[in-house]
C-alpha cells in the first residue's frame, strides 16, 4: 500500500509500503511508488516557484519603466542615490519594486497590495499635472541646431559624391541637401523623447562616426571623402557611404545609450570616447616614429589605431559614466585634465630635456608625452572631483584659474629670461623659460582652481537660512488623538531649519 506524509525536507513525500503478502506484485509496485513520488515531488517544487510579471506603473498601462529623466520630473524615489531606471513586478497578491543602480545593482522592495496602488496613483497624479512628462523633448531644440553643421560638413559633401552631380545642379543639391538632412530629424523626433543627454551622445557619436568613417576608408586604401586623390567614381561613392553609415549608426547609438543618463553623464561619457580616439591617434603617431614604411603605411596605423582608441574609449566610458551621477562640472573638469594633462607633460619635458633632444626623435618625444599626459591628466582630474559635486560655475572658475595660472607663469617666465639668462640671444633659452614657468603655472592653477571649484560648489549646495513653519496639521492630529485616547502628544507645531 501507499502512505503519504509531510517531512521537513520536501513539501512533500511519499513513502511506498509493500505488505509481505504481495511479493509477487513487488516490481509493480515499486513501479506505481515511484511514479507517484515524481509526480508529487515534481508538483510541489512547481507550486513553490514565484513568477513576476511587469506591471505598468499607471492606469493607462504606458509607463512600464520609470527613467531617471522621468524620475526627476515626477520627483519619485528621492532618496535612493544612483537611480538608473525602476520597475513594478507581481506575483499573485505581492508586488515588488525593483530599482536599477547606475552600477547595475538592483535594490528590491516588496509592496502589498495597497501601498502599490498608492504609488501608482502618486505617479498618474504627477503625469496628469504634467501631460508631456512620459514624453521628454528638452534636448531636441539642441539636436536639431546641431544637424546643420553635419548636413552642410559632411552630409551634403557625401550626397553630391553618390549622385555625382557637378556644376550649377550641385549647389542646388548641395544646399536643398542640407535643408533636408535637417527637416528630416525634425519629422522624425517630433513624438520621440530626446533628453538633454540624447541629444549630446547623439550629436557627439555622429561627428565620432565621420572620423572614424576617414579611418575605415583609408584604412581599406581608399583615402577619406576629402582627398584630393584620382580615385574611380565608385571608391568615391564607397567613401561617401561609409561616411553615412558610421555617422547616422552613431547618433543612433548615442540615442540609445544616453536614454538612461543624465545630462552630465553623457557629457561625460562622450568626454572619455573622444579621449579614448584621439589617444588611438596620438599612439598610431608615436608607432609610425619607428616604423620606416612607406606615408601610406603610416596612414593605415594611424587609422587602425584610432578606431581602437575609438571602441575601447566608448566602451570604457558608458561603464564608468553609470558608476555614478557626473554633473556637469565633473565632467567639464575631468575634459579641462584632458586638455592639460598633454601642455604640461610637453612643456614639463622641454624645459628639462637636452639640445639633442629638438633635433632627433621630437615627434617621437611629443606624441608620446601627449598620449602619456592625455591619460593621466584625464585620470587625475576624474579622481579629484568624482565625490563631489561640481557646479557648471565652479568648473568655469577653475576652467578661468588654470589659463589665468599659464599666463601668469609664462610672463613670468619672459621677465625671468630677459633679466637673468646667461645668453639673452638664444631663443632657446628664453624658451625654455618660458615653457617653464608656464607649465609650472597651469598645474598650479589647475589645482588652485579646482580647490575653488569645490568650494563654490559646496557653498552654492548649502542653502542656509532660517525658516520657520507652522504646521496646523500636526495641531490637528494632536487633537484628534487626545480626544480619543485622552493622552496628550505634543504636535510638531513650529519646525525651525537652518
Amino acid at each position: 500500500m501507499i502512505g503519504i506524509r509531510r517531512t521537513r525536507g520536501f513539501p512533500l513525500c511519499v513513502i511506498v509500503l509493500l505488505d509481505k503478502s504481495d511479493h509477487g506484485s513487488l516490481y509493480s509496485g515499486m513501479k506505481r511508488g515511484i511514479s507517484l513520488v515524481l509526480l508529487l515531488v515534481s508538483t510541489a517544487v512547481f507550486s513553490q516557484t514565484v513568477i513576476e510579471k511587469p506591471v505598468a506603473f499607471d492606469g493607462a498601462g504606458k509607463v512600464m519603466v520609470i527613467s531617471r529623466a522621468l524620475r526627476d520630473q515626477l520627483k519619485l524615489f528621492p532618496v535612493v542615490g544612483d537611480f538608473a531606471s525602476a520597475r513594478l513586478l507581481q506575483s499573485d497578491a505581492t508586488f515588488v519594486l525593483e530599482v536599477t543602480l547606475n552600477n547595475g545593482n538592483r535594490e528590491r522592495t516588496v509592496l502589498s497590495a495597497d501601498e502599490a496602488d498608492k504609488l501608482r496613483q502618486q505617479v498618474e497624479s504627477s503625469l496628469a499635472a504634467s501631460p508631456t512628462s512620459t514624453i521628454n523633448q528638452k534636448g531636441r531644440g539642441l539636436f536639431l541646431l546641431s544637424q546643420l553643421p553635419i548636413a552642410l560638413a559632411a552630409y551634403s559633401p557625401g550626397l553630391l559624391a553618390i549622385t555625382r552631380v557637378s556644376g550649377t545642379n550641385a549647389v542646388a543639391l548641395y544646399m536643398i541637401g542640407a535643408a533636408a538632412f535637417y527637416f528630416g530629424p525634425m519629422y522624425l523626433t517630433r513624438h520621440a523623447s530626446m533628453t538633454e543627454a540624447q541629444a549630446t551622445m547623439s550629436v557627439d557619436y555622429g561627428y565620432y562616426g565621420i572620423f572614424n568613417s576617414f579611418a575605415l576608408t583609408t584604412l581599406f586604401g581608399m583615402g577619406n571623402l576629402f582627398s584630393s586623390d584620382d580615385n574611380t567614381a565608385w571608391q568615391g561613392q564607397v567613401r561617401a557611404g561609409v561616411l553615412f553609415a558610421t555617422s547616422v549608426g552613431g547618433q543612433f547609438l548615442g540615442y540609445r545609450l544616453g536614454r538612461p543618463f543624465s545630462l552630465g553623464q553623457a557629457r561625460y561619457a562622450s568626454l572619455l570616447t573622444d579621449c579614448g580616439m584621439v589617444d588611438g591617434l596620438l599612439l598610431g603617431t608615436f608607432v609610425q616614429t619607428f616604423n620606416k614604411t612607406s606615408v601610406e603605411g603610416n596612414s593605415k596605423v594611424n587609422s587602425a589605431l584610432t578606431l581602437v582608441g575609438s571602441g575601447a574609449g566608448g566602451y570604457l566610458s558608458y561603464r564608468l559614466a553609470r558608476q555614478r551621477n557626473w554633473t556637469e562640472g565633473q565632467a567639464f573638469i575631468t575634459g579641462l585634465g584632458s586638455i592639460f594633462g598633454p601642455l604640461v607633460a610637453n612643456g614639463a619635458f622641454w624645459t628639462a630635456a637636452p639640445n639633442s633632444a629638438f633635433d632627433n626623435h621630437g615627434l617621437n618625444y611629443s606624441s608620446f608625452l601627449a598620449l602619456a599626459g592625455n591619460a593621466a591628466g584625464t585620470w587625475y582630474a576624474q579622481r579629484v572631483v568624482r565625490d563631489v559635486p561640481i557646479t557648471n560655475g565652479g568648473a568655469f572658475i577653475a576652467t578661468g584659474t588654470t589659463i589665468g595660472g599659464g599666463l601668469l607663469g609664462g610672463g613670468i617666465g619672459y621677465l625671468i629670461s630677459n633679466a637673468y639668462s646667461h645668453n639673452p640671444s638664444s631663443t632657446l633659452e628664453s624658451w625654455r623659460w618660458i615653457f617653464g614657468a608656464g607649465t609650472l603655472g597651469v598645474a598650479g592653477g589647475f589645482m588652485l582652481g579646482v580647490k575653488l571649484a569645490k568650494d563654490v560648489s559646496a557653498a552654492a549646495a548649502y542653502q542656509g537660512s532660517l525658516r520657520v513653519n507652522l504646521d496646523l496639521a500636526s495641531v490637528a492630529a494632536g487633537a484628534m488623538t487626545y480626544a480619543s485616547s485622552r493622552t496628550f502628544s505634543a504636535p510638531r507645531l513650529v519646525t525651525i531649519s537652518f
